[in-house]
């Protein structure tokens, strides 16, 4: 078995599998894990979030969709400045780009939470994992 075999979600899966070609040690994921993917030797965690925001999503923070990309940038900045992870990266679909509630986050956020944009399509997780690399 491959460490992305324990993985079900397809963003997930294809940038574990990412890390794992690149020689990257992945901690394996268990129910009560704040993040999606934990890299163990550098304490960073990443969160993948694959919604796309519908018009009435970008100009309020009250509705379900937007509220939990914010949960998720919130929850990053929590735990870094707790010191439980050195880093976190926050992946969400490039559409809440567009959303007012969504920046102001990352304005605020700390410098070691960082916000990164994809469409994931077309190799997006080599992107982004390289992206990832390069910032821990």
């Amino acid at each position: 078995m491959n460490i992305d075999d324990f993985y079900s979600i397809k963003e997930e899966k294809e940038l574990v599998k990412y890390f794992s070609n690149e020689g990257i040690k992945i901690k394996l994921k268990e129910p009560s894990d704040p993040y999606d993917i934990l890299i163990k030797e550098k304490k960073v965690g990443i969160e993948i979030h694959n919604s796309t925001p519908k018009y009435g999503d970008l100009v309020t923070r009250h509705k379900v969709k937007p509220a939990l990309v914010r949960l998720r940038i919130l929850e990053a900045n929590f735990l870094t400045k707790k010191k439980e992870l050195n880093k976190f990266f926050v992946i969400i679909n490039e559409k809440w780009r567009q959303g007012k509630y969504i920046d102001e986050l990352i304005e605020k956020e700390n410098k070691n939470v960082k916000i990164l944009f994809t469409n994931f399509k077309d190799k997006w997780e080599e992107k982004i994992g390289q992206e990832i690399l390069k910032n821990t």
